[in-house]
């Protein structure tokens, strides 16, 4: 790989790290990496490579337009700094990709509020399920067990 893309070995092997730190590969001790089976869906693509329409791929949250316009605005985001990596890597400029790849990183951290914000939303979701779902019923108690009075 290194010398497929004209990088240093430590640049292919962090670049597989991150790869399988990310879910979209796998390594067997003595085989290899492989590409994971479901690295398309991770990635918004499908098995030919082609994006994955927006609507199967991005939750929508009727009830919330606000945090659906911070999470539209950050997936926006990520795409674009995602389109930036990859044109450094085709273009074998490491320091652009380093860049831009730290770029994603601070955009990560800079919105875990909307992490935390899209979890809460989820968890409120669940709840309003579980209030709405029936009282679960007692199971019967199980019988006592008959003590042997001869023994």
């Amino acid at each position: 790989m290194a010398d497929t893309y004209s990088v240093a070995s430590m640049t292919a092997q962090r670049a597989l790290r991150e790869l399988q730190h990310r879910g979209l590969t796998y390594a067997v001790v003595g085989k290899g990496t492989f590409v994971h089976p479901q690295a398309p869906q991770r990635t918004g693509t499908d098995t030919d490579g082609r994006p994955i329409a927006a609507t199967t791929q991005t939750p929508v949250i009727s009830d919330n337009p606000a945090l659906n316009r911070r999470l539209a605005l950050y997936l926006l985001e990520r795409d674009r700094i995602s389109g930036k990596i990859v044109d450094a890597f085709m273009n074998k400029d490491t320091a652009a990709a380093w860049q831009a790849t730290e770029e994603l990183v601070t955009l990560q951290q800079t919105h875990t509020d909307l992490a935390d914000d899209l979890a809460a939303y989820e968890a409120n979701l669940g709840r309003a399920a579980a209030s709405e779902a029936p009282e679960p019923t007692e199971p019967p108690a199980p019988k006592k067990a008959r003590r042997n009075p001869k023994a």
